[in-house]
Order: structure tokens, then C-alpha cells, then sequence
């Protein structure tokens, strides 16, 4: 599934000549780094071997500025035609568009194609029931590759990346990058699918995810080859899964329309924020020496791992924002440098949603105990990522500071075999990170409705509300939400809490009043409408 080698076939090449280029000229502002960098690496790796076994070709790495190296490589080979898949973060699109028309104009035929998405954007911005329309799921043909040519000069992939890799032993023991491990990932999930809609999905203790977000940023699986998997399952089930793929694209379409949403928030008044929190307390949330089990669980298989599910990635961003009072842009830094899925799009948009700056807010806090209730209810979680705990039983393990007669048994002392608790008070914590967004609020009125719900002002003049969480909404600081995402209050509130009436989805404002080129359909999205 590649429209580009699957173009090339179709012409009817007589050769093909697979190569990745290491632009160094790279335009984008949050370069591969830490966890992502191996994977990208074992992947390289994992794409020459399967060349080498399934059409004796190799995969020919360059390392240069993109159109040099492409035009070169052309002439080494004889090639006469280009083909490759765009990317679509605005960078890197501004990027590919410039050495297409470099590369005709060395006399070359160039080709680019849409892999990246179910849909390529703005078409996919229309919203229905789950945000998007969806696409008809049809596969592309998986048929062999003819045999590159060799380039004398070409370096090959066992030089692609450095072998210093001592901090990705875990990563090395747990993942395997690649195509293959990607489709069996995919079909084994599949399979067994029924496990996404457990009430015990969340649980950070079982193995519920498909784990294959990896392999979709590195393209080792696409969007589309999921869709069409997932369709082999019953509705009831591939339902959330598929949404989950298009969220993918949604955040991508963010990105297009706010590129610097890693670090600039998209509520601007949001920037006038004060945070109280240190380098101090960020070093010890970074370290999983919190003082707070699951807590400290979770950020120790970030680093060892690459990885955290999508409900302990809640989690400690919320620990992290509502309680350390420590800005969402050191989060999205953090995981930015030890998530193997790294990806700029989809980390800002979780970070910006958590950090009530995002084109939508959390509806829910995530208390660093009751979560772990939720999340880790035999505490198995913590004894395999937090062993200085592991003798206590689930009662205490969560709270090992109600536990003075169990730690003396067993001769643990906090502050000494483990951190003591970060906060003393958790609700007070809250109350004055509660503070501090209501004196944001309170500064800029022009941005606020008369109920509450916050405003995004267009370039048109136009206006749109904004999903705001229940206590920021009512500038209260009383708990009135839910304690996790799946708590009673988020369930009873539903997917309609928020919805405006008879309004245009913000997606589509967007498309309407800034980009000149949108033919998009209306619709009505149940977080926000436009005034």
C-alpha cells in the first residue's frame, strides 16, 4: 500500500530504485529526535531487509539537500521519472512542492501522491457524525516489485543511523519496527478487536491498544490499510477504531492551519497564562519520582519503553497541568524527545486540548489516585514499573502514605526508598491552577460568552465557541467534572455536550472565511458553532 511504487508499476518501469534522502536541509522546526529517531532508524533497516529478501533490491540512502540528491541519483541511474509521497505537514508541503518544480525543471517527470491520510485535506474537513466523511476503504493492490538497478555510488542502510543505542534496550525488547511486524500488529488487533470496547480498555496494566501508532508514523502500515482491515469487523466494534484513525487526520489539518501550535497556543489569550511550576518539579514528573505511584508508573515506561497508552498519556499531562501547574509546552517537549510515535500534530493537539488552550478542552481531571483506581485496579502497573513498591498490597499501593504500618513491616521509608508525594494537597493545587486560567479569562472578556463558553475570533470577524470545560466555563472552582474520561458525569453528558444549534462546525469556518481554495460541505460538530 505505497501510491507511489504502486504508480510505478502501473507505467510499466523497468526498474525501480527505492531511496530514502536524510534532507539536511530539513525545514522542520521539531526534528526527529530521541525514541522516534531509533525507530525511524530500525525502520530504514527493516525496509532494506525486506527489499534484499522479497525483490532482491536494497533501499539506497542519501544524505544531502532532498532535490540534489534526487537529481543525482537520477543521473547515476538513468532514471527519467520521480516519484514519492507528499507529506502533509505545512513545512514539509511547502518543501515537496518546491522540489517538484526543481526537479521538471532538470527535465525530470515527477510524481507525488497522498499516503499520509484517509483523506487528503480540505475535502476531509467536512464533519459528520464522527468528524469526517468517511471514505469507501478500498485497498490498494499488493503485487511484487521489480528489481532496482544499483548505483555504484549509492550508500546502503546499514549506515543509516548510529548504533549507540544503550537507552532503547527496553525499546529494542518490547518493539519491532517494520512492515511485517506492522500487518501482523494490525491483523492480530483486528482479530481480536472486540477488546477496544471493554470497559477495562483503559486499564494500563493489560495490553488493550493496538499498539500501532509507530508504524503509522512511519508509514511502515497506512491509514487506509487499517480502514480496510477494520471493515472486516463487526460495526459495533471497528467503530472507535476508526475514529481514532480519523482523529489522526483531524489533527493533521490542525497543524495545516495553525503550524505553530507545538508551542503557541490556539487560544491566544491563553499566552498570558502564569505558571508557578519549577524546573524542579518538571525534572521529578520526568524522572517518575513524583511521590505519586501511577504517576511515577507511567513516565518510567515512557522512558524505558517509547510508549504509554492513550489514557496514561492523560493522565500525567493532567498531573502535570492541573496539578504541577507546569505549561502544557514542556509536556508536549517531553514526549516530543521519548514517544516513538512522536509526532508533531498529534502530540500539540493532546497537549493543547489538556492545557485548556486547544481548539477543544478536556471535560474531565485526572486525579493522580483515583485514576489509578480506574486504571490499575491491582496495582500490577506499579509493581512492574515502580518495584519499590511491589510488597504493598492494592489497598495501599496507590497511596503508599496512608501505609505507615505496612511500609514499617516491610522496612520502606519515603523519602528514602521512594519519593515522597509531590503535593501535600492535590485540591489545593488545583484550585490555584484553577486561579490563574480565570484571571486569563477574566483579562480578556471579548473572548468569553455571556454563559461562559470561550470564543475563537476569525480573521472575518466572525466568532466561534469553543468546547470550554464545565468549572473553567463557570469560573468555579469547585470539582464539577468528571475524574477521569470515562467518569459518570462525561458519560452522562455524552457526545452532544457543548452543541450549539443550527451552527457550522469550526473546521468549516475555517475553510469558509480563511482558505480561498475549501469547497467543503457544511455540517454541525457537537463541540463548538460559529455565531
Amino acid at each position: 500500500d505505497n501510491p507511489a511504487l504502486h504508480a510505478a508499476l502501473e507505467l510499466g518501469c523497468r526498474a525501480v530504485v527505492p531511496v530514502f534522502v536524510h534532507d539536511v536541509g530539513d525545514p522542520c522546526p521539531w526534528p526527529l529526535r530521541g525514541a522516534a529517531l531509533w525507530w525511524k532508524s530500525e525502520s530504514l533497516r527493516a525496509f532494506d531487509r525486506s527489499l534484499r529478501r522479497s525483490c532482491n533490491s536494497r533501499l539506497v540512502i542519501r544524505r544531502g539537500p532532498l532535490c540534489e540528491e534526487l537529481a543525482r541519483l537520477a543521473e547515476e541511474t538513468g532514471a527519467m521519472r520521480v516519484h514519492f509521497n507528499r507529506m502533509v505537514e505545512p513545512w514539509y508541503r511547502e518543501r515537496d512542492l518546491r522540489v517538484e518544480a526543481l526537479l521538471r525543471e532538470r527535465g525530470l517527470l515527477c510524481s507525488t501522491f497522498q499516503a499520509v491520510l484517509l483523506q487528503e485535506w480540505p475535502e476531509s474537513l467536512s464533519i459528520a457524525d464522527l468528524g469526517y466523511h468517511h471514505t469507501s476503504g478500498s485497498g490498494f493492490p499488493r503485487e511484487g516489485m521489480p528489481q532496482a538497478s544499483a548505483a555504484s555510488t549509492a550508500s546502503s542502510a546499514e549506515g543509516a543511523a548510529s548504533d549507540k543505542a544503550d537507552w532503547a534496550a527496553d525499546m529494542k525488547a518490547f518493539w519491532e519496527p517494520g512492515e511485517d511486524a506492522a500487518l501482523r500488529r494490525l491483523r492480530d488487533f483486528v482479530a481480536n478487536i472486540e477488546t477496544h470496547k471493554r470497559p477495562d480498555r483503559h486499564r494500563a496494566d493489560l495490553r488493550n491498544t493496538s499498539l500501532l501508532s509507530p508504524h503509522l508514523r512511519f508509514g511502515e502500515v497506512s491509514p487506509r490499510t487499517c480502514y480496510a482491515e477494520a471493515m472486516r469487523a463487526p460495526a459495533h466494534f471497528r467503530h472507535g477504531f476508526i475514529r481514532r484513525v480519523l482523529w489522526r487526520d483531524l489533527s493533521y489539518a490542525e497543524l495545516y492551519r495553525w503550524p505553530d501550535v507545538p508551542d503557541k497556543s490556539q487560544r491566544p489569550q491563553y499566552e498570558e497564562q502564569a505558571w508557578t511550576g519549577t524546573a524542579a518539579d518538571l525534572r521529578r514528573w520526568q524522572r517518575g519520582c513524583t511521590g505519586f505511584p501511577l504517576i511515577d508508573a507511567a513516565m518510567r515506561q515512557l522512558w524505558r519503553e517509547g510508549y504509554i497508552n492513550n489514557y496514561m498519556r492523560h493522565v500525567t499531562a493532567g498531573f502535570l497541568i492541573d496539578y504541577l501547574d507546569i505549561s502544557w509546552k514542556e509536556g508536549f517537549k517531553w514526549y516530543d524527545y521519548t514517544l516513538v510515535d512522536s509526532d508533531a500534530a498529534i502530540n500539540a493537539r493532546l497537549w493543547q486540548q489538556g492545557g485548556h488552550s486547544g481548539i477543544s478542552q478536556w471535560n474531565f481531571v485526572m486525579h493522580p489516585v483515583y485514576a489509578a483506581k480506574n486504571a490499575d485496579p491491582t496495582g500490577d502497573y506499579v509493581r512492574r514499573w515502580v518495584p519499590e513498591l511491589a510488597a504493598l498490597p492494592a489497598e495501599f499501593i496507590h497511596c503508599p502514605w496512608e501505609a505507615a504500618g505496612e511500609l514499617m513491616s516491610r522496612g520502606l521509608r519515603l523519602g528514602v526508598h521512594y519519593p515522597g508525594r509531590m503535593l501535600l494537597g492535590t485540591e489545593g493545587a488545583r484550585k490555584r491552577h484553577l486561579r490563574a486560567i480565570v484571571q486569563v479569562r477574566r483579562g480578556h472578556p471579548e473572548t468569553v460568552s455571556e454563559d461562559g463558553t470561550e470564543l475563537l475570533l476569525l480573521r472575518d470577524g466572525s466568532r466561534v465557541l469553543l468546547r470550554t470545560r464545565d468549572d473553567i466555563r463557570r469560573d468555579s472552582e469547585e470539582l464539577i467534572v468528571a475524574q477521569a474520561p470515562d467518569g459518570v458525569l462525561h458519560k452522562k453528558r455524552g457526545a452532544g455536550a457543548g452543541r450549539g444549534r443550527g451552527g457550522v462546525s469550526l473546521q468549516q469556518a475555517l475553510l469558509d472565511s480563511e482558505l480561498s481554495s475549501s469547497h467543503g460541505r457544511r455540517g454541525v460538530d457537537a463541540d463548538l458553532h460559529i455565531l
